[in-house]
């Protein structure tokens, strides 16, 4: 992916939700609803890299296309980029092959979201939001 040496990354399970992204560190000027981003609306974040990159999934595409999002890169489009994503895999299924468990020790570095950030979710789930996600958080390589 651009912007990252060869190797492996933690990938931390996030809430899929842009409004939570830019309550921990995105600029919802870009990501939200009203945001510069047009194309934010036909991708969802599904786990976080770093401080400010998320893996999302294309869906509005069947296949649910896999991408790599940095908010400085929301106007890329070309040598990979596609509406502001770099495509990484064009379905859930390739991606989800693509990737390897190692041990904790062994990953290059490690986000967390801010519990609150959860606990909000979780809350405005229980206020009648769609709830698909009743899964503890996962980790995975890639």
């Amino acid at each position: 992916m651009p912007g990252y040496e060869a190797g492996t990354f933690r990938l931390v399970a996030c809430p899929p939700s842009w409004e939570a992204a830019s309550a921990v560190n995105l600029d919802d000027a870009i990501v939200g609803e009203d945001g510069e981003w047009e194309a934010a609306a036909s991708y969802v974040p599904i786990f976080s890299v770093d401080q400010a990159g998320y893996i999302v999934a294309k869906i509005d595409d069947a296949n649910l296309a896999i991408g790599f999002f940095n908010e400085e890169n929301f106007r890329e489009d070309g040598d990979g980029y596609k509406k502001g994503v770099f495509i990484i895999a064009k379905s859930l299924d390739d991606f989800r092959a693509s990737l390897v468990h190692v041990e904790e020790d062994e990953a290059d570095f490690e986000t967390e979201l801010d519990e609150e950030i959860w606990d909000e979710i979780g809350d405005e789930l229980e206020e009648g939001e769609d709830d698909d996600d009743d899964e503890e958080e996962e980790e995975s390589e890639s």
